[in-house]
């Protein structure tokens, strides 16, 4: 008797459970929308200043092919403001690259100068904004020998100590013409922060093969990229996800991009050669 009673309780607990289920429209949850996805990373000097739209695709919608161009966006309004001066330049699209333009004659690009932009397309409009940092001397590119034809590439810097300041570094051996022959890697030293360390010594190291023969490949050029934080958050949250390991699961990409998604980002970049015997 005990045995069928408890049959019954069970049988009337999951009636209940199924009498609970209801199917949930994920555009209540609002991952349905679409959104303009912006993309623009702006730096000092640049003859040309880019942006890229598309729209984003839902997350239960039909993956594009490898290679598509159908999310670009071809007929948005995307103008860009130098607030110091408050000249505003409007952007052109270019089918061939996909992407909007404007010349530097017509919207130079200072350090210390922030900038904002915006994107209209249809009922959609996007606004970010981003301020360029100061170049940071790059003070020392050097080889250490290391295993077979792998070297060790060692840039070196001092940090500011008046402002919160990010970077990036580049290593490239190339010959003179800038034919490229192979770029270091530095792994988890790419990107450096100095929220913890104002105003100390930096340097990063990483990893380069050289030829046996250089063969006119003798030129090592380190690049330091100083840049703001919207740089930085967006290309170290890339890196903290690797397909090569099982284990690493995708971050929230960082964004800046108010009625949108994506990066609107500034740097400038401090290069040193280094001459190879």
């Amino acid at each position: 008797m005990k045995q069928l009673t408890r049959l019954s309780v069970l049988a009337i607990i999951v009636m209940l459970l199924g009498a609970c289920e209801e199917e949930v429209d994920p555009g209540k949850l609002g991952i349905q929308d679409e959104l303009l996805v912006v993309n623009s990373l702006i730096a000092q000097g640049r003859d040309t200043v880019f942006v890229q739209v598309s729209m984003s695709r839902p997350l239960f919608g039909v993956l594009p092919e490898p290679g598509s161009t159908d999310d670009l966006v071809t007929d948005a309004i995307v103008t860009m403001t130098n607030e110091r001066d408050n000249r505003t330049a409007t952007l052109t699209y270019s089918p061939e690259r996909g992407l909007y333009w404007v010349r530097g004659n017509d919207m130079r690009i200072f350090s210390g100068v922030t900038y904002s932009l915006r994107v209209e397309a249809g009922e959609h409009t996007a606004t970010a904004r981003c301020t360029v940092p100061f170049p940071v001397r790059l003070l020392d590119v050097r080889l250490v020998p290391g295993e077979d034809i792998e070297q060790r590439v060692v840039l070196g810097w001092l940090d500011p100590s008046n402002t919160v300041n990010y970077y990036g570094v580049r290593a490239l051996l190339v010959n003179a013409q800038g034919d490229l022959y192979d770029t270091a890697f530095f792994d988890e030293e790419e990107y450096h922060s100095d929220v913890t360390t104002n105003g100390g010594g930096f340097s990063a190291r990483g990893g380069i093969f050289l030829p046996n023969d250089l063969q006119g490949f003798d030129q090592l050029v380190g690049e330091l990229i100083s840049c703001d934080e919207n740089y930085y958050l967006y290309h170290r949250n890339r890196n903290t996800f690797t397909e090569d390991d099982p284990f690493s699961e995708p971050g929230l990409t960082h964004t800046n991009i108010e009625g949108g998604t994506g990066i609107f980002g500034a740097f400038a970049v401090w290069k040193r050669v280094l001459t190879l015997d």
